[in-house]
């Protein structure tokens, strides 16, 4: 997801570190945008991986995980791009735009981000969760079952 948020950064004409002084700028304000450095990057990388990204990808593992058998990759596909799609809705339509008007009386994500990059990045990430899940799940599957005709 981060590289199709940096590539859509760069087609705007911004840094490609633009995206995470963008998650910067939601918490600590609009100053975070003005120039690229480790404390305008570092901190939204970080909120971003123990916050939505964290919290999105244990969603999507509660619901693939109570299917017994193993799942095939469209279905998988599938339920990664409804997790991306519900993390947008609630996140970017729900959750951000009030926790911004609170912090900073704007939404400094939907002034800063078009409607398209928010689509794509959310789609892509739940499709890349799908992915990961569905590469990973064969792997552990394959693995268990030469395992049991070992004897181990």
């Amino acid at each position: 997801m981060l590289a199709v948020a940096i590539a859509f950064a760069v087609a705007m004409g911004r840094s490609p570190f633009f995206p995470l002084q963008l998650m910067t700028a939601m918490m600590v304000g609009p100053s975070a945008l003005e120039v690229a450095s480790p404390s305008t990057i570092v901190p939204g990388f970080l909120a971003h991986q123990i916050g939505p990204s964290l919290l999105w990808s244990k969603a999507f593992g509660l619901v693939v995980a109570f299917k017994s058998t193993p799942w095939r990759l469209t279905p998988s596909l599938l339920v990664g791009a409804a997790t991306g799609i519900v993390a947008l809705v609630i996140d970017v339509y729900l959750f951000v735009p009030r926790l911004q008007m609170q912090f900073h009386a704007r939404d400094l994500w939907s002034e800063h981000m078009s409607n398209a990059g928010s689509w794509v990045t959310h789609v892509v990430f739940g499709l890349s969760l799908g992915t990961a899940f569905w590469s990973l799940q064969e792997r552990a599957v394959t693995t268990v079952a030469d395992s049991r005709e070992a004897g181990v």
